[in-house]
């Protein structure tokens, strides 16, 4: 049990939440980490490919690289560095016109792929992948979390993290009745759509280091090479992401077709031919409309704290300072 007995449930593995549960389990409390996907780091997501002649492909598939401007995910970012979790990948990439754009500004990655962040902070933590949250209920004194597979978690308070449009979606099967002023601006968050083309190839890409392409926006916005960037050693492993109005449109479009309008795009980029493939389909990519602060405490019917980039934006910092706010909320009360 926590040193003051306190317990606190916390509903989505990606980083707000991992951060948010480490700063709470640091303070004393006892917390659990619920999270649907296999894989905990939800955009910290990273996949394999493999084929019997061309070697198995690592991709990273979720966020590319995340770059630091707030001190307070520094010291996060600092010590991921000192445990070698981490590592500066560049300043600059190239654009679609064949010309290196440099930003002057450290971006970085996982040292082995960026899901290894998400389970370095998973390490020390009580974390339940697989499981989908479908009920909670507030009995009086505390919430009772219940999943598909028929558990129950029950805690004197909830952290939810998931996207905004899958929170209202649980309040509503649950029958949690908000303020109406929170409720719309709840409703207003947006986030774009992307498609992410996992390619293994047959040979190397005509990708330069440090492996990754600015694209022109529509229909591909960014283009990885996850070999040259240092997480695939075996395999030629490219991320191809579509654009946002391009994943909108082309949402319910087969696979299939989806590669054919990347290698029509991309062929100077791609150079060699396709072993394998995977098209995975982000519906909440990046909060472009978000709810403007960094998170909201929920006091009827119990508290509940809601958190994640659907309050202060897309970027994975973004997302992490949200956790980290929310949680040092919750330790100052």
């Amino acid at each position: 049990m926590a040193k003051d007995g306190r317990t606190c449930t916390i509903v989505g593995g990606g980083i707000s939440g991992l951060i948010g549960a480490t700063i709470l389990q640091r303070s004393g409390m006892r917390v659990v980490v619920l999270d649907k996907g296999r894989g905990i780091g939800g955009r910290l997501a990273t996949r394999r490919l493999t084929d019997e002649k061309y070697g198995e492909g690592i991709f990273d598939y979720g966020a590319q690289y995340f770059t630091v401007k707030d001190a307070r995910y520094r010291e996060w970012v600092d010590e991921w560095l000192a445990r070698d979790i981490v590592t500066p990948w560049s300043e600059g990439f190239c654009s679609h016109e064949e010309r290196f754009k440099l930003t002057g500004i450290p971006m970085y990655c996982g040292r082995e792929s960026n899901r290894s962040i998400g389970k370095y902070l998973a390490n020390s933590l009580d974390v339940r992948s697989g499981t989908r949250v479908v009920e909670i209920q507030w009995l009086d004194s505390h919430w009772s979390v219940k999943t598909e597979n028929g558990e129950s978690y029950e805690s004197d308070l909830l952290l939810m993290t998931p996207p905004v449009p899958q929170i209202l979606e649980l309040f509503e099967n649950s029958d949690i009745r908000i303020d109406e002023h929170h409720l719309e601006h709840l409703r207003n968050v947006r986030y774009h759509r992307c498609i992410a083309v996992l390619l293994l190839l047959k040979g190397p890409s005509r990708i330069v280091a440090p492996g990754g392409v600015w694209m022109n926006g529509e229909p591909i916005s960014w283009i990885a090479d996850n070999h040259i960037k240092g997480i695939s050693p075996d395999g030629i492993a490219l991320t191809v992401y579509m654009g946002a109005n391009y994943s909108l449109e082309n949402w319910d479009t087969p696979a299939e077709e989806i590669i054919e309008t990347v290698m029509k795009n991309a062929d100077q980029w791609i150079g060699a031919g396709v072993a394998n493939y995977h098209v995975h389909r982000w519906k909440y990519s990046q909060a472009v409309d978000v709810y403007g602060e960094s998170f909201l405490h929920i006091r009827q019917p119990g508290d509940m704290i809601l958190a994640g980039d659907g309050f202060t934006g897309g970027r994975l910092e973004s997302a992490a300072i949200s956790g980290i706010e929310a949680a040092g909320y919750i330790v100052s009360q």
